[in-house]
């Protein structure tokens, strides 16, 4: 990858143009360069649960160089710091990402259960007791995210799409991949940023196990507009509707919008 100026903005750079760290911890941009490059998970497995680890080891080299780090599950990164995975393999991985090769992350599970669930979009809030389905918000006829239950198991089903048409993170079943092709994937505690460029997040989402789901920031594209989410609420842009401050409880459907609208929706706006 052809690192830009851009990509090491807040990086000391040193007289070969190379980022060198002064701390243990590594610089917030140059994370970024390490994530894009391995595929935004482990490079051996996939698994987007992931630690940043110096190959050659921090107590040797005690610096920061992009080329020198890569990313490694809690298994795969305890295998090597315990001898029980040789550095080469790893050194290959990093050069040859699993994820790269297969154009998205490896499927990781969510544990979610019970019969009550919640979402919130920016300012609005959403819950469903003694849960069977539950779908917040409908835009033309397709849920931006539906909660079902079986058995006690919460499952929810998610995709996010680029205004291209190609998925960028998908959820079935509880089951989550992200595509390499995002421009940058990060995943801090509970909290899942998607960003198409510097400094331009297009999905924002706490998920906080058994029952609840806060989606921050999201730029959904319908028809020739777009529906945002954000801390002030949601927008459908090309109508100028939004909703702030809202709240539904026990609608299969909250808000219904555009074309296609389902009648047992709590809030239906037709245009």
């Amino acid at each position: 990858m052809e690192i830009q100026k851009d990509d090491l903005e807040g990086i000391t750079i040193s007289s070969n143009n190379r980022a060198k760290g002064t701390a243990r911890d590594i610089p917030d941009p140059l994370k970024r360069l390490v994530r894009q490059r391995c595929g935004y998970g482990c490079v051996i497995c996939g698994l987007p649960l992931y630690e940043y680890e110096h190959m050659e080891g921090w107590a040797i080299v005690k610096r920061h160089l992009p080329e020198e780090i890569t990313l490694l599950c809690d298994q795969h990164h305890k295998e090597k710091t315990n001898h029980w995975l040789p550095i080469e393999k790893v050194k290959y991985f990093n050069e040859h990402p699993i994820n790269m090769s297969k154009k998205h992350t490896k499927p990781w599970e969510f544990h979610y259960y019970g019969f009550n669930a919640e979402v919130s979009m920016g300012s609005n809030t959403f819950k469903m007791d003694n849960l069977l389905e539950f779908t917040p918000v409908v835009l033309d006829g397709e849920p931006i995210i539906r909660i079902t239950n079986e058995n006690g198991n919460i499952l929810i089903f998610f995709k996010f799409m680029s205004p291209e048409g190609k998925t960028l993170l998908h959820i079935e079943n509880n089951e989550v991949i992200f595509s390499t092709e995002n421009w940058d994937v990060e995943i801090i505690g509970k909290r899942l940023k998607i960003r198409k460029g510097l400094r331009k997040i297009i999905l924002d989402i706490t998920f906080s196990p058994p029952n609840k789901i806060d989606i921050n920031h999201a730029n959904i594209t319908m028809r020739d507009s777009e529906f945002i989410i954000s801390n002030i609420g949601m927008e459908y842009k090309g109508v100028r509707v939004g909703f702030r401050g809202c709240s539904w409880t026990n609608f299969p459907i909250g808000v219904a919008m555009g074309i296609n609208l389902p009648e047992q929706a709590g809030c239906r706006l037709g245009f």
